[in-house]
């Protein structure tokens, strides 16, 4: 591991940004939209090329390669690609997915989850989000991708809410860029 000052440079100017507002078929606050729409905005404005992206791969694709990969692994350990082979198949084409998408843009800014910061409530509990009641394991939903595909993800905060709390959003790099991709975030979170 290197030192903070050791990440490559980082040129707002040279990035390609993708932006994501949110996964077709999940709920998302509006307010965790604006903040990823205001961040690609300010990325564009301090030079960056910044495009509207529609994700990759279907949500609840996503979702189903996800849930069947984390029950091989629990059920199989670190062998579950070989002992599953059908598994191992949805999760290539999720990497090949978003590789594909990744060789357009250095990077992908989408939302981390559904919603802000919100008040403490037992497991499982519906969490409001823009006044409707979303089911509690719909939060960890806008992550998935990258604990599926193993592509490097960072969630830092953006602006405050309405409510002065920081709103959470995730940068996405290819594989191999995660130090670079450490940059491209640092730089994003002191954005104007």
């Amino acid at each position: 591991t290197g030192r903070a000052g050791d990440e490559p440079s980082f040129s707002p100017g040279s990035l390609t940004l993708g932006v994501l507002p949110g996964l077709p078929g999940l709920r998302v606050a509006a307010e965790i939209v604006t903040a990823v729409q205001r961040l690609g905005e300010s990325a564009a404005l301090s030079g960056a090329n910044v495009e509207i992206v529609d994700p990759p791969m279907d949500a609840r694709a996503m979702h189903d390669a996800y849930v069947r990969m984390y029950g091989a692994a629990a059920r199989h350990g670190a062998r579950w690609s070989t002992r599953t082979p059908g598994v191992h198949r949805l999760q290539q084409a999720a990497v090949a997915a978003w590789n594909d998408l990744l060789l357009r843009f250095d990077a992908i800014l989408l939302p981390a989850a559904m919603c802000g910061p919100f008040p403490h409530r037992q497991t499982g509990a519906p969490i409001e989000v823009d006044g409707a009641p979303t089911p509690y394991w719909e939060l960890l939903r806008h992550t998935e991708p990258f604990n599926l595909t193993g592509l490097p993800a960072i969630s830092f905060p953006s602006p405050n809410d309405a409510n002065g709390l920081p709103v959470g959003v995730q940068l996405v790099a290819a594989h191999g860029r995660d130090r670079w991709l450490v940059s491209a975030a640092r730089w994003m979170a002191q954005a104007p």
